[in-house]
């Protein structure tokens, strides 16, 4: 069976054969291509596919990447991007806090467990709550919240096709926000996304890197999914705009204990001056810059 991709997705036909691509895998090509979203706002959504990306992030200036796992949902409308034992970490302080534990054990428990802190907290909603737009949430020692329309990433083919966790894959290039970001993406799999806010190709995003290499995301497993995809609206999330956000990480680093002073409505004096006085502040490595 053929499928004439350049009909079903708005992309460049400089990213195609000149003949009509043959899919390997028919059930799932024709699962994702006829559940694309037609309309418009969705509450949640169930994922065909689900990705698990492998990925080394610099999470401060000048620091060695870490090594964070991160989940990719895809539904037949909207997506979710998260890292799973972030998660995890978040139900486990959660029932400790419910059960009184004060915040040394806390952390005690956390440590134990080797889950991660906030730094891995953000969640990339595409195609929410509206089709065309992007929710983020990040934790900043409180629940922060943005929307923002989904950028046009005008992507341009390269040369340097791969292969990646068992998939042929085609290269691609394209900036966003002053990062460039070189994609390798799969048209076996016919779904237009990727890690974080990367998407808009005619085929998943199974590996990507930043022109730095600050930011690698790679799959190291695809499975067919049925999990239930819908924000998080467990959360009191303080709405932002993304450089607000931005601001309040390096706020946070200037001053973590100070920063939580101010959360918490402490008034200043000499005492919580001198607590929270930092020396070597982190600077934080952000992925986007917005002017």
């Amino acid at each position: 069976m053929n499928f004439s991709l350049s009909k079903i997705y708005n992309v460049p036909l400089s990213f195609y054969n000149k003949n009509e691509i043959v899919m390997k895998n028919f059930l799932f090509a024709f699962l994702l291509f006829v559940s694309l979203p037609i309309a418009g706002r969705q509450a949640e959504d169930t994922a065909v596919v689900s990705v698990e990306y492998k990925s080394a992030v610099r999470l401060y200036e000048g620091e060695s990447p870490s090594e964070v796992y991160y989940r990719l949902d895809v539904g037949c409308g909207m997506s979710r991007f998260y890292c799973p034992k972030r998660e995890l970490s978040e139900a486990v302080s959660d029932s400790l806090n419910a059960a009184n534990a004060d915040g040394m054990q806390v952390l005690d428990i956390m440590r134990a467990k080797n889950l991660p802190g906030a730094s891995t907290a953000y969640t990339v909603y595409k195609n929410y709550p509206d089709r065309g737009r992007l929710t983020f949430t990040d934790y900043v020692a409180n629940y922060f919240k943005y929307e923002e329309p989904m950028a046009d990433l005008g992507w341009t083919p390269e040369e340097g096709d791969s292969v990646v966790c068992g998939y042929d894959c085609k290269k691609a290039s394209a900036t966003l926000r002053g990062r460039k970001w070189t994609v390798w993406y799969t048209v076996d799999i016919p779904a237009q996304d990727g890690p974080w806010k990367l998407y808009g190709l005619p085929g998943l995003i199974l590996r990507a890197a930043d022109e730095d290499r600050n930011f690698i995301f790679e799959a190291v497993a695809v499975e067919k999914s049925g999990v239930k995809i819908a924000f998080d609206d467990t959360r009191s999330y303080q709405k932002c705009t993304p450089r607000e956000l931005q601001e309040q990480y390096a706020l946070f680093e200037e001053s973590r204990l100070g920063y939580l002073f101010k959360m918490a409505g402490v008034k200043k004096n000499k005492q919580t001056e001198a607590l929270s006085r930092r020396t070597n502040p982190k600077k934080p490595c952000l992925m986007e810059f917005y002017e």
